[in-house]
């Protein structure tokens, strides 16, 4: 193999490897969410209850007799520490993104890292606009 084709084969083995971290990072991200989701309805459903009993709790594989309310800090915990996983693996997935993109000598994606405005700044615009903020 000349040096040209080497030269192809590793910029095509480095590509594979950036999409194959996105398709991890995108499956992290589905677990994730499902998770997320997962403590939702467990925290619904705590809120439901009538009683004040202790109640059987499903952490990992093991299942745990806790307070209704010891129970529901610990389901929002971990709902916390998801949203802030996901955000995280959104923002470097966007990141990646362009990477992979600038690996297949593509422009970037437009207006892919936008970010909303803030409470200050959408007041500011409705200001502008005559709009009581």
């Amino acid at each position: 193999m000349d040096a040209a084709e080497q030269k192809t084969l590793l910029h095509m083995i480095e590509i594979e490897k950036k999409a194959e971290e996105i398709l991890v990072d995108k499956n992290d991200k589905i677990k994730l969410d499902m998770r997320r989701n997962w403590d939702r309805e467990s925290i619904r459903a705590l809120e439901k209850l009538k009683t004040n009993e202790k109640v059987w709790t499903l952490f990992g594989s093991n299942y745990i007799r806790l307070t209704k309310e010891k129970a529901k800090n610990i389901l929002e915990d971990d709902l916390k520490e998801a949203n802030i996983e996901i955000n995280k693996i959104h923002s470097e997935l966007k990141l990646k993104m362009n990477d992979l993109r600038d690996l297949e000598y593509k422009e970037k994606y437009e207006g892919f890292s936008l970010n909303p405005l803030s409470r200050k700044e959408m007041s500011a615009v409705k200001q502008v606009w005559g709009e009581s903020s």
